[in-house]
Formats: C-alpha cells, sequence, structure tokens
C-alpha cells in the first residue's frame, strides 16, 4: 500500500500568526525558543515570523523571556495565569491518577495487541495482509450495497411476488439439470473410449466448466428449503432491520 501523502498545513500571517503563538505558549506554559514553536506549530507560522511575534508578545508582557547566551527562551508571564483554587487542584489530581490507570490499562492492551500482531505476521506475510485487507473491504462495500435499499425502506416481498419467485426458480432449476443432464450424456459419448487424463486435457482446451462451488451450494440448499421459504427467510430478515 502506498503512503499517504501528508496534508499542507495552511501558513497562517498577521494576527492569525501571532494568535496561533500564544495560545501554543498558553496552552503548553513551558519555556521554549522560537525553533521549537515553529516546529511543534508545523511551521504554519514561518520560522522568522515567529521569532517576531515571540518579541512582541514579551514586549506586551503576555510572555516572559530570558536569553541563554545567543538563544532566547519565552514562556507564558505566570503574572497573568489563573491561580487555581484547591478545588481544582485536587479535581487535576484525581484526573491524573485516572489517567495514569488508564495508561496502564492501555499498556496492557498494547502488549496483548503486539503478541497478536506478532502471530498474525508469523501466518501472513505483509504483502497477503494488504491482500486480504483489500479483499475485506470490499467484501464489505459489497455487502453495505446490498444493504442500503434495505436501510431506506425497500418494501418487502408480497406472497404474489414469493409465488412467482418459486415458479421462475422451478422453471429455470428444472432447465438447469436438463441442460446438465444432456451434456453429461453427450460428453459421455463422445469421451467414453479415453482415457480420464485425456478427456480432462480435452475439457480444458475446449475451456468447459462444470457447476461452481457456489451453484452446488445453490442447489442443496433449493433442495432442502426451495426457493419460497429462501425468500421469505430473506423477506423476514429484511423487516428486522
Amino acid at each position: 500500500m502506498a503512503p499517504k501523502k501528508e496534508e499542507k498545513v495552511p501558513t497562517l500571517k498577521g494576527q492569525d500568526a501571532e494568535d496561533a503563538v500564544l495560545q501554543y505558549m498558553l496552552n503548553m506554559n513551558r519555556p521554549f525558543g522560537s525553533t521549537d514553536v515553529a516546529t511543534n506549530l508545523h511551521n504554519s507560522v514561518p520560522k522568522t515570523q515567529v521569532v517576531k511575534i515571540l518579541a512582541s508578545l514579551a514586549e506586551k508582557g503576555a510572555l516572559s523571556m530570558k536569553p541563554y547566551g545567543k538563544v532566547i527562551i519565552y514562556v507564558a508571564n505566570q503574572a497573568n495565569m489563573d491561580t487555581l483554587s484547591k478545588e481544582d487542584c485536587d479535581a487535576l489530581e484525581k484526573q491524573a491518577k485516572d489517567l495514569e490507570e488508564r495508561q496502564k490499562e492501555l499498556n496492557v492492551e498494547l502488549k496483548t495487541a503486539s503478541s497478536d500482531l506478532s502471530r498474525v505476521k508469523s501466518a501472513y506475510t505483509e504483502e497477503e495482509m494488504a491482500q486480504r485487507t483489500t479483499e475485506c473491504e470490499e467484501k464489505v462495500q459489497r455487502l453495505q450495497a446490498l444493504l442500503e435499499p434495505l436501510r431506506n425502506g425497500a418494501p418487502l416481498l408480497s406472497e404474489a411476488e414469493l409465488a412467482k419467485i418459486d415458479a421462475d426458480v422451478k422453471r429455470w432449476k428444472k432447465e438447469w439439470l436438463n441442460r446438465r443432464k444432456v451434456f453429461q450424456q453427450f460428453w459421455g459419448s463422445i469421451t467414453e473410449s479415453m482415457p480420464p487424463q485425456e478427456s480432462n486435457e480435452l475439457r480444458e482446451d475446449l475451456d468447459i466448466e462444470g457447476d461452481s462451488p457456489e451453484h452446488i451450494q445453490l442447489e442443496k440448499r433449493l433442495n432442502a428449503k426451495g426457493p419460497a421459504r429462501l425468500a421469505r427467510k430473506a423477506s423476514r430478515q429484511r423487516g428486522a432491520m
């Protein structure tokens, strides 16, 4: 499967760029240099513009700055930050503990998933897995296409329609069986004196195909239940959706 192309991040300018930088610094509330800010914003604001915006925000008092050699570090001005109440601190502490527990659960799930993935990879190559995934996706699309008319409220089959289906299926089944019988008699007469291998080769050369597994299965189902019962079952299943 070809890798997906990364979506191009739109470039921000003017006030939008300044708002994006300030919002990022307030949300993170950690010290950053201009390079880190530009990178973490996925270069939606060019680095040269980030440098100017950070300096401007520091002049306005929105950020605090501290030079370290040639590098200037910026952080949200803590004097402008709201002080959390004890209740808020307790709530955040509880949230942190809950997240820690959830992380442990996810680690267990990740370990299990990794084990399953290793087992699957040992059974199939990446190419085979990609092919099976594509086949499954195509099958899902076909089944969804079959379900769509039912979800849209397609009318159920009436007794008259079921009777017509029953009659049509019986007629075509009889024609199918008659033609198969004629062919078998004809084929038996012309290959009677041939060895089995030669007969099979001739069949392949003439591109003659027998009943497929689907045909055989359909014949068994029709013999067991009959077309009308199969149609009624399908009609009831549609009504239950």
